[in-house]
């Protein structure tokens, strides 16, 4: 047993810095692995995050412009023939519209290009209305 234990000794002081070294270099590559696979699947729920965040804000931009077409439409023919035309507003939701460029098809920007017409049509009239005087008007 003496010299077993003098020949695990005499290896173990010609191999014990190999050894340890490989044992040292195995655990090392395998934390890299782990900690490597961990941050491929944080930079994947990162990616996917930004991803619905993307088309969350889009969808807030088509439904903006959606309800600026409901609100010019409304504007147009829900108002009071004898008011005062709001330009400022009318004019705010033309350059809303006028961002639909960005995301929407080409039919249905000449879509949203003829209500911007046709409400540029009505209110011309309607200007042309109230410079009749009053006595005229039917």
């Amino acid at each position: 047993m003496s010299e077993w234990l003098r020949e695990s000794c005499n290896f173990f002081k010609d191999f014990g810095g190999v050894i340890a070294t490989i044992i040292t270099s195995t655990v090392a590559a395998w934390i890299s692995i782990r900690l490597g696979r961990n941050q491929a699947a944080i930079a994947q729920s990162q990616a996917d995050i930004a991803g619905d965040k993307l088309k969350f804000d889009l969808f807030e931009m088509l439904y903006g412009i959606n309800s600026s077409v409901k609100e010019l439409i409304e504007c147009a023919t829900g108002s009071n023939p004898d008011a005062p035309i709001d330009t400022s507003r009318v004019r705010n939701l033309c350059v809303k519209l006028d961002e639909s460029r960005f995301v929407f098809d080409a039919g249905v920007i000449a879509f949203i290009n003829d209500v911007c017409a046709a409400a540029e049509a009505y209110y011309n009239l309607r200007s042309e209305r109230l410079r009749i005087p009053m006595t005229l008007r039917m």
